[in-house]
């Protein structure tokens, strides 16, 4: 039997996770912010784990983040997935341990997860000026956040798989 516990670790992580941004998009509701960091819940998965783990990690992430935030259950499953793939796709032409690569993935997923999470609702009709300008000034923080944060978080969340005695590169990582 398997005793490698990476998808359960990387769970708690995105738990984690998840209540720090939640807390934070509270605090910043005041100031009209809200952080869409949605690519540090499957970044390291991306990264590091075998696509099938990876896929295990982004779903029950987005069927977490979807509980906590009013979209159709499921939209974050579909979104999550497609930004997973594309990060699947790319991290094969970029070094993993190269910080400016890794906020390069990242910055290019969460764009995909941003565009598609903000152009989903929109079967309706066009909205107004104003919530063009929301959705600018919401995307260019998130992404100047990810472009910083995101080799941070994957070196972070790597150090803990080491202490953990979780070997990440024991294994060929293929799709």
């Amino acid at each position: 039997m398997n005793q490698d516990h990476r998808v359960l670790l990387a769970l708690a992580v995105n738990a984690t996770l998840c209540i720090i941004l939640s807390q934070a998009n509270g605090a910043l509701s005041g100031i009209s912010f809200y952080l869409t960091l949605d690519t540090l819940y499957f970044i390291f998965a991306a990264l590091y784990f075998r696509a099938y783990q990876g896929l295990i990690v982004v779903a029950i992430s987005a069927l977490a983040v979807d509980s906590l935030i009013p979209v159709s259950f499921g939209q974050s499953l579909i979104v999550y997935s497609i930004a997973y793939l594309l990060a699947l796709r790319m991290r094969f032409r970029m070094r993993r341990e190269n910080p400016f690569h890794v906020a390069i993935i990242a910055v290019s997923a969460n764009a995909v997860v941003y565009a598609l999470n903000t152009l989903a609702p929109l079967g309706t009709g066009m909205p107004s000026g104003p919530y063009w300008i929301r959705c600018a000034s919401d995307f260019l923080l998130s992404e100047l956040l990810i472009a910083l944060l995101a080799a941070l978080y994957v070196r972070m969340e790597r150090e803990l798989f080491n202490q953990v005695g979780i070997d990440l590169a024991s294994e060929l990582q293929v799709l």
